[in-house]
């Protein structure tokens, strides 16, 4: 028989839910009290539990008084969405009812529904069962559209740690306010890539091309928090070791919210997206996929790849770049053009006023554009143009600066036969800095299992990591590709003295980057406290006693809206000279707004981050305001060594965009998290992953166990077994945020002008290079 590429519920159970769901897994699904709680300590967002009731003894003393005035009522094992109740308290001649779709109960007949409940009546098992009373999940605005006759849900596949499918299902009348599509519920098929809305599923008829009426304003809608809702599924996969799942989601005003977990997910989810799952999971069968991330990543790129955007060469401009003048008659000019949205026509230096008189500027990667209307003036330097929005308003603007050799000779007055000498070493240089990023080299490989183990135990747990690190044979290759490098600044950089010693500074921290990994390869606390020192500096008792002095305040103000925080960014961008920058809402970040750096940078949000308005500002200046400028003004100078950053200059750019933000407050001790990540270093330092845990939770009794298991790794990095308490099983990067501070408030009270570091990615001692 044909199968056309569908998935049969004969193959589902034998293939995939008995294959790849072990037993345990689905016993953990089918508790839904257990698997909320297992999932909430992992960080996972759910619905709060008002209470549970396991016996009839507890139903009779159970207090109903206590409960808010809506709630919901579930089976703890309930299956299909039988014996839910959606309830709200309501008082009439001095009695409380409970009304329900349709119905209304005094408190006597409900207790008997309940009854019904813990007697079995609507669980998966048949077994004896408990009630669940949990908060009333009420949809956010952008996602109210589907839940007119009840509370829609949006169900994702996930198969292999890859998101395969999706959809969302709509309650309608015939279904009774649920979202079932078997009951007369209504199904819309999702994309992956994008969470838009593909195709509709009504009284069993499928439609893509068009939408029946009353449905078309549903075609092509965008499912909010969409990359959110993806990884969640993913990591929830993960969690929980059930290799085919399916798990069921609200958008609430909160954010994405997790309704329930389903080990034998149903096979109508193919009906509504009109797509063989069959196909979708053989090609994941034998994939290896390494993580939640990279599973998101490959459902992208299999699944959607219609909707990866590409935008051609000839379309795209960089914010500065050499290009070619071409007059009407004569021979081409070499010019440097800048893109200066923040201006509307386009400027020209005098020198270029003939040639550039109906001429047109042509582009190494293709792009062409005829100057027009132009203004003759000083601003732009000598064989300079300046294109204002109007001239760029059709092209794609990447944030980066290609300033070309021109800029390197003109900032350090090098000798134009040792420019290309030093655009290799510069090359070289930043290529191993990027090879040996030690922060991504320490990240555990067995983080989660770790984690899971951790939140098991109640916080009572030393993990036992392990690590991807580079062979000894690579590491012993940078070291050469080093000397090298190093051997050839020495020969050739004689014209500019001060820039070929920040090049053998700046090698001399790779050097100790290599000492470090080598000591985690090897274990030797010894050897790692050493070159952790040696990158990130030592304690000293006046730093500590300044961090005692901090006051630990709390955050008030109000928390920002997605929207709010959008346009704060949108306008601090404006502020700094960069509206080009793109800005991402991303699932997961480290921090609730970060610059992420690679060919181009954006910045990045978490989505959910909570930012309170008070502290909007200083948290952009901190960013924004410092780490983007720093590493746009880098970029001008033509040498990735100042956009990436000098030797040892960590200290000096946490410590100004610490500073900078402080000064935005009217109290400058306002925040105090560089004091809690520098005494969760110093704690780390002789205390087990364990005894570091206890103090974290103590510092901070609002952290759940995931965030205290994500700081005692931060400060954990390269040691393997954590329940070690020796003074080098500790890694010290996070205290150069405190120490920063204190060597940049101390140069500014001697006078140092703290602007004249945003020239580049520099230390203080690296200003002289740019006089």
């Amino acid at each position: 028989m044909f199968d056309f590429g569908l998935l049969g519920i004969n193959a589902r159970n034998l293939d995939y839910v008995k294959k790849f769901n072990p037993r345990k897994g689905i016993r953990l699904a089918d508790d839904k009290n257990r698997t909320k709680r297992f999932l909430s300590e992992r960080g996972i967002p759910v619905a709060e539990t008002y209470g549970r009731i396991k016996t009839e003894d507890e139903l009779r003393h159970f207090d109903f008084d206590t409960l808010p005035e809506k709630f919901v009522v579930k089976p703890n094992r309930w299956s299909k969405g039988q014996g839910i109740m959606i309830v709200r308290k309501i008082r009439r001649d001095q009695t409380t009812l409970f009304k329900t779709s349709g119905s209304e109960y005094e408190r006597g007949e409900f207790a008997r529904r309940l009854s019904d409940i813990l007697q079995g009546e609507y669980s998966v098992t048949s077994w004896t069962d408990s009630v669940l009373i949990e908060e009333t999940l009420v949809p956010s605005d952008s996602f109210s559209a589907f839940c007119e006759h009840g509370l829609a849900d949006i169900r994702v596949i996930v198969f292999n740690l890859v998101p395969v499918a999706a959809m969302v299902r709509m309650p309608t009348d015939r279904s009774d306010g649920k979202a079932n599509l078997a009951q007369g519920g209504v199904g819309f098929g999702l994309g992956i890539a994008s969470g838009e809305i593909t195709s509709c599923f009504v009284d069993r008829r499928f439609y893509a091309a068009r939408f029946p009426k009353g449905y078309a304003p549903f075609e092509k809608r965008k499912i909010p928090h969409w990359d959110s809702i993806l990884l969640y599924s993913s990591e929830i996969q993960l969690f929980t070791n059930l290799g085919y799942l399916a798990l069921d989601w609200v958008i609430t005003p909160d954010g994405p919210k997790i309704l329930e977990i389903n080990a034998r997910a149903g096979l109508e989810i193919q009906n509504v997206c009109g797509l063989p799952l069959k196909d979708r999971l053989e090609k994941l069968g034998k994939m290896k996929v390494a993580d939640p991330e990279k599973g998101v990543e490959i459902a992208k790129a299999l699944f959607d790849p219609e909707k990866r955007q590409t935008v051609s060469e000839d379309r795209i401009l960089c914010l500065s770049q050499n290009a070619k003048l071409a007059p009407k008659g004569g021979a081409k000019v070499s010019v440097m053009v800048r893109v200066d949205l923040s201006r509307e026509g386009t400027s020209v230096h005098p020198s270029l006023r003939e040639a550039a008189d109906g001429g047109k500027i042509e582009f190494e990667g293709g792009a062409k554009i005829s100057l027009g209307e132009f203004h003759v003036s000083e601003t732009p330097e000598s064989g300079e143009i300046v294109l204002g929005k109007s001239a760029v308003k059709d092209f794609f603007i990447r944030p980066v600066h290609k300033a070309g050799e021109g800029a390197v000779a003109k900032s350090f007055g090098i000798a134009e036969d040792e420019i290309p000498e030093t655009l290799q070493i510069d090359r070289d240089v930043s290529e191993i800095s990027r090879k040996l990023n030690v922060t991504g080299i320490l990240r555990p490989k067995n983080y989660y299992e770790e984690l899971d183990a951790f939140i098991a135990s109640g916080g009572r747990y030393d993990p036992f990591f392990r690590y991807d690190l580079p062979a000894p044979e690579t590491l012993s290759n940078y070291w050469k590709s080093l000397e090298t490098a190093e051997e050839a600044v020495r020969k050739r950089l004689k014209s500019s003295p001060r820039l070929a010693n920040a090049y053998v500074e700046k090698i001399r921290e790779l050097k100790l980057r290599i000492e470090l990994i080598e000591a985690v390869a090897k274990q030797d606390f010894a050897g790692l406290l050493e070159a952790n020192v040696a990158l990130y500096g030592g304690f000293s008792k006046v730093v500590h006693d300044f961090s005692k002095t901090r006051p630990k305040n709390v955050v008030q103000g109000n928390l920002l809206s997605k929207e709010e925080l959008s346009r704060a960014i949108s306008e601090k961008l404006r502020e700094v000279g960069h509206p080009e920058v793109p800005v991402r809402f991303v699932s997961r970040e480290g921090s609730r707004i970060a610059v992420a750096v690679g060919d181009a940078p954006r910045i990045n949000v978490a989505e959910g981050a909570k930012i309170r308005d008070v502290e909007i500002t200083g948290t952009l200046e901190h960013e924004i305001g410092t780490h983007l400028v720093r590493r746009m003004n880098g970029e001008k100078t033509g040498l990735k060594l100042f956009q990436s950053g000098t030797g040892f200059y960590l200290r000096d750019e946490e410590g100004l965009a610490v500073w900078r933000s402080l000064q935005t407050y009217e109290n400058p001790e306002y925040r105090d998290a560089h004091v809690f990540k520098y005494e969760v270093c110093r704690k780390a330092c002789g205390s087990s992953f364990s005894s570091l845990a206890e103090f974290v939770r103590n510092a901070d009794p609002e952290r759940d166990l995931e965030r205290v298991f994500k700081a005692c790794v931060r400060a954990k990095r390269g040691v393997c077994d954590t329940s070690s308490s020796h003074s080098g099983a500790a890694f010290l990067k996070d205290k150069v945020y405190l120490d920063g501070v204190e060597k940049i408030e101390k140069w500014v009270s001697s006078w140092g002008n703290p602007d004249r570091l945003l020239v580049a990615k520099i230390k203080i001692e690296d200003l002289p290079l740019f006089e």
